[in-house]
């Protein structure tokens, strides 16, 4: 199994505090691994299967991804550990 990657190939993790085209966000899913950011999350989101799920912190809008691109990067990892 491909884990997902960003652009600079660190390992996506639910939790990971982005930037998604310059606005803050957060991956509330990594599908590949079943990797969520909460329970609520993994019933939310895992029929999807592949990729992973973001919401941006202001707007809260949810967006699905096979895969990362430029635009989406890494700030900080999540303080707890996923679920």
């Amino acid at each position: 199994m491909k884990r997902p990657t960003y652009a600079d190939s660190q390992v996506i993790h639910a939790g990971d505090h982005i930037r998604h085209a310059g606005q803050p966000a957060v991956v509330l899913a990594v599908l590949d691994t079943h990797e969520f950011a909460s329970d609520r999350d993994r019933e939310q989101w895992d029929f999807l299967e592949r990729g992973f799920v973001i919401s941006e912190t202001g707007t809260n809008e949810t967006y699905h991804y096979r895969e990362a691109d430029e635009d989406i990067a890494l700030v900080s990892r999540a303080a707890t550990a996923p679920t």
